[in-house]
């Protein structure tokens, strides 16, 4: 019976980090919104520089 019950956590487990993994690659920014994002923290740091 405690078998079945670490089985059945396991399988819990494994099936939210499945869910949260797909969740998350969803999420990914294209990459033109990679490259905007970049460019203004380059940008920024160099105006602090200055």
């Amino acid at each position: 019976m405690v078998t079945y019950v670490c089985i059945g956590i396991v399988f819990l487990f494994t099936g939210i980090r499945i869910a949260l993994y797909y969740i998350r690659a969803r999420r990914t920014p294209e990459p033109r919104d990679l490259e905007h994002s970049l460019l203004s923290v380059l940008r920024q740091g160099r105006r602090e520089t200055r």
